[in-house]
């Protein structure tokens, strides 16, 4: 497929050429330098009878007609001409007892570069006396509203000002995503060399972490139509996964109540074993019976390897899958991957050398092992002869030395194993000596950045250069590397304290894995200034600019409820998504009664697994607060949760939902510690107040601090 761009190269080829050359030859009628060609129609539908009809053809130079081998069921007279004509389109019987579809090009001819410009004609045939209903959109987005920019050096999150849907469904509609795990990016765009569908460039979706979703929620459905087709444009590309589109890494499910969810078949125009290119897919059903609304979902099952582009809903079409919506499944942690951790299986006991090798989502138990390197966020760990990193998220609580055994479950970061949710339980301690530490220059620097993700090794090394801090990163500048830099993995403030930033340290630690394919990550043990001012002791914190920065700062809070402890929970509480409630119910919590309230196709429950926190969700849903006799609420700090929504929106309102005096909402965002604090004014005595979602998300709670005077 040639693109605009060589296109345009070759027409002002031609025309130089031409110009060179005028008055030696005569302009020749078939000689067009741009050939184009325009068809009548996009579609035709015909009845299981033999039938014939025709399309008109409009061009400026000669064409052809393509016609796959696979559609031997299609003529089309004639298959070649020059410029405008009348073509016929004449279909078999079709006693195949299934309803049949083909795609045929209609391709204008440049005199010396062959195909140079292609309309499609889909042909549908049903299997019974009736035709296929045309198919008429009412849908499309191609997530191209304002071009996605790079933050830095990452693409962007993906939120509503990339959305641009059209159509008569869109009126409504809204996008959930999995977060941080779905990023919008303007590169290898679909209509790039390397796509074989018109797609419409710009920006795509990529799908970062796994697990992950993208989901287009609340698309209106016409009322007398139950037949659908989707289609969408999609790529995958990854070094280390294969490039070959595989059908079932890469799942779409809809919904008619956004709870319940059916996975639907798909293919793509141009066949199976796609690599490495961008093609349409197409999925067409009947639904047994039509919601309102349609709400779409896109999952796949492996990191950093699809992208999404080009999204349209049609009525009509063969309706070739069955689905019956009210059969659908929860597919669990309602529209938020990571709200409600799965059930562990049974645990394996391994030593961390046999870790390492276990299978993905595998749930383990690693034998006693020492912790040799600890970060704000995670710690390595040694039998003696292999590492592995266990990341935690938060403050580990563990010191280099600990004997420690670490129940979690098996993931993987640039497909390095690490074990991801660990409980540590320690065992023991001893003074641990490091190895002797590898020095990195600037060339080694290069070579481990530029390996494969997943062929990264573990060691101790020493790596000098400049520190610059970036928000919460820690880079180092090393002397001779051209490509790489040095990278600290969330060093604890007692190591790196922010007055290093801009001098020459030496870092000691273990390499541990490389992102971005630039940077040489370190879980350090020691970070040194050796540079000119070297030594600077860290300045003390200064102290909060404002009273009532601070949780607690009026005093210790008058009710504080932990819901990381499963003891604190009243009898009757819901336990698990299955058995989540959606109308308000009281129950009483630490001695003080507090109402709850989900909302439609959500809910509020304890999730299960490994960690205990309270989910309630999403717009509208609520937790009412205790109103104290005598005394007015003024104060609700909030603590939510690594791993949940980053965009929740939560306020504090009154009971008619508006948003009291310094209740404004905000957005959970992930950053520690996670903690929102709303001060309040204009509250009454005796009166009860809600913390309340503002919009499509679940809210993740782990700390209730509430302060009344």
């Amino acid at each position: 497929m040639k693109t605009n761009l060589w296109k345009s190269f070759l027409a002002v080829l031609a025309f130089a050429t031409a110009f060179a050359f005028v008055g030696c030859t005569e302009d020749e009628p078939n000689k067009v330098e741009d050939p184009q060609i325009e068809i009548s129609t996009a579609t035709l539908s015909f009845t299981q009878a033999e039938e014939s009809k025709t399309i008109d053809v409009t061009s400026n130079a000669d064409w052809q007609v393509d016609v796959a081998a696979a559609a031997d069921w299609i003529t089309v007279t004639p298959a070649k001409g020059n410029g405008s004509k009348t073509v016929s389109v004449t279909v078999a019987e079709n006693t195949t007892s299934k309803a049949r579809e083909a795609v045929v090009k209609f391709q204008a001819l440049h005199y010396e570069w062959g195909v140079w410009d292609t309309k499609t004609l889909t042909i549908s045939q049903s299997a019974s006396a009736t035709e296929i209903e045309t198919l008429s959109e009412i849908f499309n987005d191609n997530f191209d509203k304002v071009k996605a920019e790079k933050e830095g050096n990452y693409w962007p999150y993906f939120d509503s000002s990339y959305a641009n849907p059209k159509g008569s469904g869109a009126e409504g509609v809204s996008y959930s995503t999995s977060d941080k795990n779905i990023t919008v990016r303007a590169n290898s765009n679909s209509d790039s060399d390397y796509s074989d569908y018109e797609g419409s460039g710009a920006n795509n979706i990529f799908f970062g972490k796994t697990p992950n979703h993208f989901t287009i929620e609340d698309i209106k459905l016409p009322t007398d139509k139950d037949c659908y087709v989707l289609t969408f444009g999609s790529e995958k590309y990854s070094q280390d996964n294969g490039s070959v589109f595989n059908n079932s890494e890469f799942h779409v499910y809809i919904s008619g109540d956004n709870a319940k969810w059916s996975e639907v078949e798909y293919a793509f125009e141009e066949g199976d074993n796609i690599d490495g290119r961008w093609n349409d897919a197409k999925a067409s059903f009947k639904l047994a019976a039509v919601p309102a609304k349609l709400s779409v979902k896109f999952v796949t099952d492996v990191a950093s390897s699809y992208r999404l582009d080009d999204v349209t809903l049609y009525t009509g079409g063969e309706g070739a899958q069955a689905i019956d919506l009210s059969k659908g499944v929860d597919l669990g942690g309602g529209n938020e991957p990571g709200d409600e951790p799965s059930e562990p299986g049974e645990t394996k006991e391994l030593t961390v050398t046999e870790a390492i090798s276990a299978a993905k989502d595998s749930a383990v138990k690693v034998k006693e092992s020492t912790v040799v390197a600890v970060s704000a966020k995670s710690y390595l760990l040694t039998d003696g002869t292999s590492y592995i990193l266990a990341y935690k998220g938060d403050d580990p609580g563990l010191a280099v030395g600990d004997k420690v055994t670490v129940e979690g479950t098996i993931g993987a970061y640039r497909s390095v194993p690490q074990i991801a949710n660990p409980v540590a339980t320690k065992t023991g301690h001893v003074e641990y000596t490091h190895p002797a530490a590898t020095v990195m220059t600037g060339a080694d620097i290069d070579a481990y950045a530029a390996t494969a993700a997943g062929e990264t090794y573990i060691k101790y090394v020493k790596v000098e250069g400049e520190l610059v801090k970036s928000g919460t990163y820690y880079n180092l500048t090393v002397e001779g590397a051209s490509k790489g830099q040095g990278s600290i993995s969330y060093p604890t403030a007692e190591m790196c304290p922010d007055s290093y930033s801009g001098k020459k340290v030496a870092v000691y630690g273990y390499t541990i894995y490389q992102t971005r394919d630039t940077d040489v990550n370190i879980i350090a043990t020691a970070v040194e200034v050796v540079g000119e001012g070297g030594g600077d002791e860290p300045s003390e914190p200064s102290e909060p600019s404002e009273p009532g920065d601070e949780p607690g700062d009026v005093g210790e809070a008058d009710v504080c409820i932990d819901f990381t402890n499963a003891s604190n929970y009243p009898s009757g509480f819901p336990v698990g998504s299955a058995n989540k409630i959606v109308d308000r119910t009281v129950y009483t919590f630490g001695g003080y009664t507090m109402a709850f309230a989900g909302s439609a196709g959500a809910g509020f429950y304890q999730p299960t697994g490994q960690e205990v926190y309270l989910l309630f969700g999403k717009k509208g849903a609520y937790v009412e607060l205790p109103a104290i006799e005598g005394k007015t609420l003024v104060k609700v700090v909030a603590t939510s949760r690594k791993g949940a929504s980053a965009s929740v929106q939560v306020g504090v309102c009154d009971t008619n939902g508006a948003n009291v005096e310094g209740g404004a909402n905000i957005t959970w965002a992930q950053t520690e510690p996670y903690v929102f604090t709303y001060n309040l004014s204009g509250t009454t005595a005796n009166t009860a107040y809600r913390l309340t979602v503002a919009n499509d998300k679940n809210a993740q709670l782990t700390r209730l601090e509430l302060y009344y005077e």
